[in-house]
């Protein structure tokens, strides 16, 4: 055990000896150094932060949903469960769902990430359908070949239902980024 412990030291001391200390270490959570991206939008006010992030979304959701239609559309897929409609909230008008309201994001920084609005995966999101494991393929190496990603993998529900989660580092036109989400699921 010594041994082994002795092994995982070694990095993290060389590292403390550089120039630049800690920094220097690779970055053990993808997924923190996915939401580095939106670091900016950090005061430490979760309330404030939330409603920064909610704005953000009403901006850039709207890009983001449509490059995700057409990901799904160039591979014969669709963002709609087939049999439905999409509704507009009245409050972002934006596809019900698609953008995380604030009262969301608060509780959510309060109860899963130590009030740190920044480390909020889905403000933006929408997921893609498909028919078969080909597709979620498909899908995942389409959207991985535009953004950067970390992809949660297929997760089977107890309850039988199957989905793929994909956070993605998306930049809006006007250069703003927020993490967005890309639920893969099944009809």
């Amino acid at each position: 055990m010594g041994e082994l412990a002795t092994l995982v030291k070694q990095p993290l001391k060389a590292s403390l000896k550089s120039s630049k200390g800690i920094e220097t270490l690779d970055n053990a959570d993808p997924r923190r150094a996915l939401t580095r991206s939106q670091a900016d939008l950090y005061s430490g006010d979760p309330v404030k932060d939330a409603y920064k992030m909610h704005d953000r979304a009403l901006r850039i959701g709207p890009q983001f949903n449509q490059e995700i239609d057409d990901i799904a559309a160039n591979l014969n897929l669709t963002t709609v469960l087939p049999g439905t409609t999409r509704k507009i909230d009245s409050y972002t008008n934006q596809p019900t769902g698609t953008v995380k309201m604030p009262a969301r994001i608060i509780e959510k920084a309060r109860t899963k990430t130590g009030n740190d609005v920044t480390n909020i995966t889905d403000p933006i999101r929408t997921r893609i359908v498909i028919n078969s494991p080909a597709d979620e393929e498909a899908v995942a190496a389409a959207i991985a070949n535009k953004y950067k990603v970390f992809d949660k993998g297929r997760q089977i529900k107890p309850e039988g239902f199957v989905d793929r989660k994909l956070n993605i580092e998306f930049t809006g036109a006007n250069g703003e980024t927020l993490i967005g989400e890309v639920g893969i699921i099944t009809a």
